[in-house]
């Protein structure tokens, strides 16, 4: 299989589950299996991030650290955003947050998954050893 589509399916199930709990943001119970559904879902996605990345293109020096300072951005800036966005709506802006910057996301894989149609990415378990 490729990385990429495990990625695309990742982002799809992240984004049914925030769905599912959009309904039920008041209910305690509710949230905290959407953070579990979250966390196993969605968890993994950036771990592998620059694996998929490298595994597509040779990002120069200056391409890595504006992919790590924008990161460490949104790690710090997208809580106290979203926090400011719950005080002010209530809990729903939580999902609907994550909702948008998944969605976000998809619409990359999208674009990205046009421009390299004739290219298909080398699966990762192709080079693999007996």
């Amino acid at each position: 299989f490729a990385l990429w589509d495990l990625a695309r399916g990742q982002v799809f199930a992240v984004l049914f589950g925030l769905l599912l709990w959009l309904p039920f943001t008041d209910s305690v119970i509710a949230t905290v299996l959407a953070l579990a559904w979250y966390g196993l879902a969605g968890g993994p996605l950036v771990t592998y991030c620059s694996t998929l990345l490298n595994q597509h293109c040779s990002p120069s020096g200056v391409q890595l650290a504006v992919i790590n300072v924008g990161g460490n951005f949104g790690a710090s800036a997208g809580p106290f955003i979203v926090g400011i966005l719950m005080i002010q709506s209530g809990p729903t802006a939580l999902p609907c947050t994550v909702s948008y910057a998944f969605l976000a996301a998809l619409l990359g894989f999208g674009v990205a998954s046009i421009q390299r149609r004739g290219n298909k990415p080398e699966p990762l378990l192709q080079n693999a050893g007996p």
